[in-house]
């Protein structure tokens, strides 16, 4: 949400944790005034292509009063040139004045989710990705019902769901696990026609395929996975969220998963540490691969070589054995790095290091961990920089 004041404004909302600010100036909030009897009409503009919610206040009111109650919350459709908010007039004694204080948010919160909706996995039919944060994850998704999916960069991502896309950020080519990074994430944003909206972010630079204001439908390519924004290491991150007043809040979602025997599986519960696979309705049927988990045996010699991303990485992996934590290295040169690690309700197979010697273009193994209280949540956090 944006918080704007005075008398004349434009702007966009406050996106979530895994998104950006956007920058594209979209509403715009004006007024007319009557010179003769002092009345002042607020209108908005909304150049957008979905709903906008303007809550208008004032912190200054003096020998005015409004067309009603205040504060005035008003949904302005989309393509909306002049819409009116409000109407304010002097009153027939005194100096008068006014400051305006304008809140704006996408979407209209009388709309309701569709609770029959059945949305796809964000992948091409047919190929698999990890999760690995769910509903509620203790790493970064407290209180929010967002996915990850461990997506190289450079992974297609498809559309969940049929829409318009209502916002896009794509600028980026910066990334890291650490605050600083938290507006440089690249995102598409798509508006659903229950007023839901589906968030796509950490997209690769120059990786939204859409513009702004087409249509897409459920399973079309709409970006490329990336490592740009607050992200320990490459992912998606996949959230679907519904407006309400003068939030935007994310919900629980059904998605569609592969045949099982007699029946299409429906699923409602994510387990991270498991593959997910895209199914798109229509397509031919495909061969579920047999998920091993990953030995512990033998990974301390693990070492592999890495692209030439100019980062330093933290690559986390989870699968039945527990969490494996490598450290990635797509300098052209060898690297020092200094971590910070923070774990929650785990236990580290080995000493967890805090300076680390990695070679150039080279992937290696840290440390494995295992859950310690089954019935609490857990989590990995870590911090990182390079001497």
């Amino acid at each position: 949400m944006l918080l704007l004041l005075g008398s004349l404004a434009a702007g966009l909302h406050a996106m979530p944790l895994d998104t950006a600010q956007p920058s594209r100036e979209l509403i715009d909030i004006y007024t007319l005034e009557d010179r003769a009897s002092g009345e002042v009409q607020f209108f908005a503009r909304n150049d957008g292509f979905c709903p906008y919610q303007i809550r208008v206040s004032f912190s200054e009111l003096k020998n005015y009063r409004a067309d009603g109650s205040l504060p005035r919350q008003v949904v302005v459709p989309p393509d909306h040139q002049a819409h009116q908010l409000l109407t304010i007039k002097p009153r027939v004694y005194g100096e008068a004045s006014y400051e305006a204080l304008y809140e704006i948010e996408l979407g209209d919160p009388t709309l309701r989710p569709n609770p029959d909706q059945l949305y796809l996995l964000p992948f091409r039919h047919g190929e698999r990705y990890r999760l690995s944060q769910g509903y509620n994850g203790d790493y970064s998704h407290q209180g929010r019902y967002a996915l990850d999916f461990e997506t190289p960069e450079g992974t297609p991502i498809t559309a969940v769901r049929s829409g318009v896309v209502v916002d896009i950020k794509e600028d980026s080519d910066r990334g890291g696990g650490d605050a600083s990074f938290e507006r440089e994430g690249n995102f598409v944003l798509i508006y659903h026609s229950d007023g839901t909206l589906a968030n796509y972010s950490h997209l690769r630079k120059d990786g939204v395929v859409p513009r702004l204001g087409d249509r897409v439908e459920a399973g079309e390519l709409i970006g490329y996975s990336g490592h740009t924004g607050w992200a320990v290491g490459p992912h998606l991150h996949l959230e679907i969220l519904h407006p309400g007043p003068m939030q935007l809040v994310s919900i629980p979602t059904r998605f569609l998963g592969p045949d099982e025997p007699g029946h299409a599986q429906t699923i409602t519960e994510f387990k991270t540490g498991r593959f997910y696979y895209g199914v798109h309705p229509g397509q031919p049927p495909f061969r579920l691969d047999d998920e091993v988990p990953m030995p512990e045996e033998g990974l301390s010699n693990y070492k592999a070589t890495a692209s030439a991303t100019g980062k330093v990485e933290i690559v986390r992996r989870v699968d039945g054995t527990g969490t494996h934590i490598y450290l990635k290295n797509g300098f052209r040169e060898p690297k020092e790095v200094e971590l910070k690690f923070e774990l929650r309700n785990l236990k580290p197979s080995s000493e967890v290091p805090n300076v680390v010697k990695i070679e150039a273009l080279t992937e290696i193994y840290l440390f494995s961990a295992t859950v310690v209280d089954a019935t609490r949540a857990a989590g990995c956090q870590v911090q990182y920089a390079i001497k």
